[in-house]
């Protein structure tokens, strides 16, 4: 059995152990808390940033949208006038056009609508390869209406030329495309099936 003094300096001594515990282990519960903040914080911080991606792509989306439905736009009208200017300069040769006077001013007034349409992004090289094909066709129109003796083999070089002209303005097309980064397949048949938006699309000759 402990004496007095003995029990006194026992519980001095059990005191200065559980101090010496406290220091060494200060409020042992806090770091479930701060573990549980650092885990908030990186989730935070993750849905911060899918929702700046998500941001990101629909923004994109956006942007680029109404760029490429401009450039649908824009071949539908053209394709228009290819086809005008294609079967006038057709009639022209195969003599089904009533007056080659009148076929010049028309095809004249279709380079000039050409002129006056606004190009996409990045279509501009091609506006100029197919001006200079309805050009091509507004020269040999005229050829044909104001020479009174048609020489074949100068019209049969003026028709090459326009082949060429033609030849180039397609490989530019697709150029475009490329640059645009627009898919687009080339068909046996020379069309060219193209994908705007998830909408598919038909460019002919």
């Amino acid at each position: 059995m402990l004496t007095p003094a003995q029990q006194k300096v026992k519980q001095e001594l059990e005191e200065l152990k559980a101090n010496a515990s406290y220091k060494e282990h200060p409020m042992s519960e806090n770091p479930i808390p701060a573990k549980t903040n650092s885990h908030k914080n990186w989730i935070f911080a993750a849905i911060g940033i899918i929702l700046l991606i998500l941001f990101s792509s629909m923004l994109t989306m956006n942007l680029a949208g109404p760029k490429n439905e401009n450039v649908v736009t824009y071949l539908k009208k053209e394709q228009r006038y290819q086809r005008e200017s294609s079967t006038l300069l057709e009639d022209c040769l195969e003599n089904r056009a009533p007056n080659l006077q009148g076929a010049k001013v028309k095809q004249n007034e279709l380079v000039t609508m050409l002129k006056n349409l606004p190009v996409p992004s990045g279509f501009r090289e091609y506006s100029q390869e197919l001006l200079s094909v309805f050009e091509q066709r507004l020269f040999i129109i005229t050829y044909l209406a104001e020479t009174k003796t048609i020489d074949p083999f100068l019209l049969h070089k003026y028709l090459i030329e326009l082949d060429v002209k033609q030849e180039l303005a397609k490989d530019s097309l697709l150029k475009a495309f490329d640059s645009q980064k627009i898919k687009y397949r080339v068909q046996e048949n020379g069309a060219i099936e193209y994908w705007v938006s998830g909408k598919s699309y038909l460019y002919e000759k």
